[in-house]
């Protein structure tokens, strides 16, 4: 929970006015033309974060206390940490959303970790692209009756004058005195003006509206007036909204959700009985069904059912409704999602048997994280029915679910994992060597043991696809000691990398290769030269996902 105290901050430590807060993004706006203007971002990514971080830090002092100060440095370093470890969009939405989460938690926006710090953070969110529109628009407002005029437009008028008749003066002494216009002749204003590029200003200009937004948090009002507008709101359609609640309840009224639920746990009953016997038995499928057909279709059908059962518990469930004080519903209703959560793990086990047979990809990676992540929405469902817990709740706990496995994946070295568990788990199965080296350079330590495999023991590869995977491995790891020695391309696993190369070379069979080896046919495993019944081949006629 945050502190919503303001504790008595020093004197030298005052609220920073629109002033030195246009000042700290023009000095943004220079560290990303440094770090990113013409450059890739890697580690220069994570530095300009945390500059970005620092400037909110100085701007929101005089606001917050020294626990949001603390609570604030700590959700920087969290994020932050996936894009030192490796730069990619996960890792950089994350570090963005903490920084968001930074800006709310200095400028008072945010006292405690629940589903309104999420609604401010979509709020802040939708605002951030165009905050410095908004911005501009407003500058010309004068004072109004009693409306105090903004300190932007205060220095947008104090400077207008000074700046138009500056140039007026220097241009009228230059015509009268040859010195000064011997200065300015002097001054090669050529070289300066090369810098502007049309590229640059674009650059600046994309890198400063980026930036303002975080160093002036503005939706104080809005929130503020939620409360009053709710009110109106619902003083105003309390007759529509009655309509739509006894539309709600006839549909979803005793009669029809008890009749829903009897039918929908006998035919999720039929389909958890035939996967009982064709999924997990040796059940033989009836003619002109394959197993790679059965399991390929169902993942997503099956994905779309669960997520369907699940929205019709959660209506049924809801708070205030006439189903959810039912003892018989209840009892149907958690019959009922017991038997999604079966069927979501049914579609694991076909993804899974698929990657037995096919390998790993990224696609089939993240259909198994995806589908894991509906069957841990569906088991607390569960345990929201068998505990009386409100939707509220459910909510939280998914987002936090969600945003942990998100966060677990930005520390993951996802190539690497992939690259060794084909290479270890992958064997006798339809292996692809060029996706194998299409991973990039973070799968160098699996293509060696594939490598070390193939000339170790009798492989039923060629010498020429030998000799191709040593190529391409040869040039992945050129492409990443090249790129190591620009700092800008610098990263924690990309070290490990460049580590791990310098210490392990190519690897060679002690005995040369014979160049006059006839290349061996590929012939199919005897795993997949078996019966359709087998449980670890019947899914060999469909590359399936």
């Amino acid at each position: 929970m945050l502190s919503t105290s303001r504790m008595q901050m020093p004197s030298w430590m005052p609220v920073l006015g629109i002033q030195a807060r246009l000042i700290l993004g023009l000095g943004l706006c220079l560290l990303a033309d440094f770090l990113f203007f013409g450059h890739r971002a890697e580690i220069g990514f994570s530095i300009f974060i945390v500059a970005v971080a620092f400037a909110i830090m100085l701007a929101g002092a005089g606001r917050a206390s020294a626990h949001r100060a603390w609570i604030a440095v700590l959700t920087v370093i969290v994020g932050v940490a996936p894009s030192v470890l490796h730069w990619d969009f996960l890792s950089g939405l994350i570090a963005v959303l903490a920084l968001a989460m930074c800006a709310l938690i200095m400028n008072l926006r945010v006292n405690a970790f629940n589903l309104k710090m999420v609604k401010a953070l979509l709020i802040f969110l939708r605002r951030w692209p165009l905050g410095f529109v908004k911005d501009m628009i407003t500058l010309g407002r004068v004072k109004r009756r009693k409306r105090v005029m903004p300190n932007y437009a205060k220095l947008a008028f104090a400077w207008f004058l000074p700046l138009t008749l500056f140039p007026v003066f220097l241009y009228l002494f230059s015509s009268s005195n040859p010195v000064i216009e011997q200065w300015l002749l002097n001054i090669q204003l050529g070289k300066f003006f090369e810098k502007l590029d049309f590229a640059r200003i674009v650059f600046w200009s994309i890198a400063f509206a980026l930036i303002w937004p975080f160093l002036r948090v503005k939706f104080k009002r809005k929130l503020k007036t939620e409360k009053a507008k709710l009110q109106v709101k619902q003083a105003t359609e309390l007759e529509a909204n009655q309509s739509y609640r006894t539309l709600t309840d006839d549909i979803f009224g005793y009669k029809a959700v008890v009749r829903s639920l009897v039918l929908f746990n006998g035919l999720f009953a039929v389909q958890s009985v035939l996967d009982a016997f064709y999924l997990w038995g040796s059940q033989e499928l009836p003619v002109g069904t394959t197993y790679a057909n059965y399991a390929h279709k169902g993942v997503y059908t099956l994905i779309i059912a669960a997520l369907l059962a699940a929205l019709f518990v959660l209506i049924a469930s809801r708070s205030g409704a006439p189903t959810a004080k039912s003892k018989l519903i209840k009892v149907l209703l958690l019959t009922w999602t017991i038997q999604t959560a079966l069927l979501v793990v049914s579609c694991i086990a076909r993804l899974t048997n698929y990657v037995d047979v096919y390998a790993m990809t990224y696609l089939r990676l993240l259909a198994i994280i995806g589908v894991a992540l509906v069957l841990v929405g569906v088991l607390t469902i569960i345990v929201k029915l068998a505990q009386n817990r409100d939707n509220s709740w459910l909510l939280k706990v998914n987002i936090l679910t969600v945003v942990g496995v998100l966060y677990i994946i930005s520390l993951s070295n996802t190539a690497g994992f992939i690259a060794h568990y084909n290479v270890n788990h992958a064997q006798n199965t339809r292996f692809d060597t060029w996706y194998l080296i299409n991973l990039g350079p973070q799968a160098i330590p699996a293509i060696d043991a594939e490598i070390r495999k193939d000339l170790e023991n009798d492989s039923l590869r060629t010498t020429q696809e030998i000799l191709e995977l040593s190529k391409a491995r040869f040039s992945l790891a050129n492409r990443s000691l090249r790129e190591i020695e620009n700092w800008r391309l610098w990263s924690l696993r990309n070290q490990l990398l460049v580590n791990y190369l310098r210490s392990n070379p190519i690897p060679t069979k002690s005995k040369p290769i014979a160049k006059t080896q006839v290349p061996v046919e590929p012939q199919t495993p005897t795993k997949l030269q078996t019966e359709p019944s087998d449980s670890k081949t019947r899914y060999r006629d469909d590359p399936g996902l």
